[in-house]
């Protein structure tokens, strides 16, 4: 089997079969989620490019044959939640499961894609624990701060050259869903880490992207879609066993928790589940239309009657959403509590992201939460500043 099996070559990544099926084209999307821009100007003129959604009918995996990984570059990159109190809640609980599953006390733990290093820290803390993370995007300040607390940050990319055989734990949280060859990299891993290492690896779901119609999740950077069946059959045919898979931060996201396999690479067919796969593909294609109309719809009525509309979380969901209508003045900012996302501006569509205090000076009518995951900790946000518009969750 050949390392370099990409969605453009007409194979699939996971299990390199050639039975292909698009099913979402969009043409000219922001290629950037995690990266904003300085001035209005620079992000009207931000990179753009295809997204062809392909899903495999032999595994199930579902990938953008059109991805260009030229397009994403991770300079600037920060798609940090940790500002938010239901998302921090989230990371201590999935810390203090993985730490108690599989006893990581004076354990040795690798996080890929550390990037703020809230994940890592309270891994560390709870066991406690050795740490190492790795990230290019890590600023100098926070690799001193994290040296006082006894965790190594290696600002680089991770490679084979970093891979050890002692370490306890790797986890890799929403890394492997944008690299486009995912199969090599998990490859790597399998060859270099010993027996009994443990890796949690998570991504956004593509079950309930495909269940719900959430179209808006769908963003260029990601090269990967995990299906709980796509992911099983890239993790398998890479070198490794499932210990564990399924949703995690309510439907957002797929955990997957995995060691390597004495079998080695392999592939076992499951014709019903990948049958399951194909049919929510089905449903997502009958829905997709649909939603667009509604939603086209919801616009031209806040427009005519003549209401304030912003959104709240600039993230992909943001990204996407507004992308897809088009909508630049109309909707003029979008608030966000990440520090590092305030005061720049949205790629292609050139919202300003403001800080949540923005709402008392812009008096909205309409908030468009952009993450539904975070509707009642917005509203809570909203109201303590005295602020009631109407809100409406994508």
């Amino acid at each position: 089997m050949s390392d370099d099996s990409l969605w453009h070559t007409g194979r699939c990544t996971a299990c390199e079969g050639e039975q292909l099926r698009d099913f979402l084209s969009l043409r000219d999307v922001p290629t950037q989620d995690g990266v904003l821009w300085k001035t209005k100007e620079e992000a009207l003129a931000a990179p753009k490019g295809d997204f062809i959604l392909s899903v495999c009918e032999r595994c199930g995996y579902i990938g953008n044959r059109a991805y260009d990984a030229s397009l994403v570059t991770f300079e600037g990159y920060d798609v940090s939640l940790e500002h938010s109190p239901v998302f921090r809640d989230y990371l201590q609980g999935l810390a203090e499961r993985l730490v108690g599953r599989y006893d990581l006390h004076q354990k040795k733990i690798l996080e890929i894609g550390v990037g703020k290093g809230l994940f890592l820290r309270t891994l560390c803390k709870l066991g406690p624990n050795q740490g190492i993370g790795y990230d290019p995007s890590v600023s100098p300040e926070l690799r001193d701060a994290w040296r006082a607390e006894g965790i190594t940050i290696v600002p680089d990319f991770f490679s084979e050259k970093y891979a050890t055989s002692d370490a306890d734990m790797v986890s890799c949280r929403h890394v492997l869903d944008i690299l486009d060859r995912p199969k090599q990299f998990l490859r790597m891993l399998a060859r270099s880490l010993g027996p009994d290492t443990v890796l949690y690896f998570e991504s956004p779901n593509g079950d309930a992207t495909l269940e719900d119609c959430v179209i808006w999740s769908m963003v260029y950077e990601h090269c990967s879609w995990f299906t709980v069946q796509g992911a099983r059959a890239l993790f398998n045919a890479s070198g490794f066993d499932l210990l564990n898979i399924g949703s995690t931060f309510g439907k957002d996201y797929i955990g997957v928790e995995a060691r390597p396999s004495p079998r080695g690479e392999h592939f076992d067919a499951d014709p019903q589940a990948v049958s399951d796969v194909l049919s929510k593909v089905q449903t997502f294609e009958r829905k997709h239309q649909e939603t667009m109309r509604l939603w086209g719809d919801k616009l031209a009525a806040y427009s005519a009657a003549g209401k304030r509309v912003i959104g709240w979380g600039a993230g992909a969901r943001a990204i996407a959403f507004l992308s897809a209508f088009g909508v630049t003045d109309s909707i003029p900012y979008v608030v966000d509590t990440n520090p590092n996302r305030q005061g720049k501006y949205l790629p292609v569509t050139g919202q300003r992201v403001v800080p949540p205090t923005f709402v008392l000076e812009h008096e909205p009518d309409v908030v468009l939460i952009t993450n539904p995951s975070f509707t009642e900790e917005i509203k809570a946000q909203a109201r303590a500043l005295g602020a009631n518009p109407e809100f409406e969750s994508l």
